[in-house]
């Protein structure tokens, strides 16, 4: 325009991006359980083979960010202090899990006291562990007390903006 004056322009603008989701590997929407870790009569010290148990639940942790963990401690109701035993269990498959480099976040842990009844000598093992049972996190990435229906329906990875 060389001179001054009044016009008018006529402005047409599009905005389109195209966003490529990460795909989970399927095994983060089927999870349903992880190993359990059992532990000796009256400690709360990860056996070789517990750990080999949690080492399981540490991959599928790794690959999948949308899994959170509630890990919930038990005691045999013939074990010293059951309250405090299931509590440090739970904690040490915590310390586990944050250890290796998860996220504390997507952990909770929790002593659920003593169970069962007094059996025979060795007959309450299945009382001495500690669950770690899989989640979906909440959208912040943070375990939230929600259903156990662990993922969702996977994506086509396009999302229109």
């Amino acid at each position: 325009f060389e001179e001054a004056g009044t016009y008018n322009v006529t402005f047409t603008a599009s905005c389109t991006k195209r966003v490529e989701g990460a795909q989970l590997p399927a095994i983060c929407t089927q999870v349903t359980e992880f190993n359990s870790a059992f532990f000796g009569r009256n400690s709360s010290t990860l056996s070789a083979d517990a750990r080999d148990a949690l080492s399981e639940n540490l991959d599928v942790l790794e690959r999948c960010p949308n899994l959170c963990v509630d890990i919930e401690g038990y005691a045999s109701r013939s074990e010293r202090s059951p309250d405090d035993l299931s509590e440090a269990r739970a904690d040490a498959v915590a310390d586990y899990y944050e250890d290796r480099g998860i996220d504390p976040g997507r952990i909770e842990a929790e002593g659920m006291g003593a169970r069962g009844q007094l059996t025979k000598k060795g007959g309450d093992a299945q009382f001495r562990r500690a669950d770690s049972i899989p989640e979906s996190c909440g959208d912040d990435g943070e375990n939230s007390d929600m259903d156990p229906a662990v993922g969702s329906e996977p994506n086509d990875g396009d999302m229109d903006m």
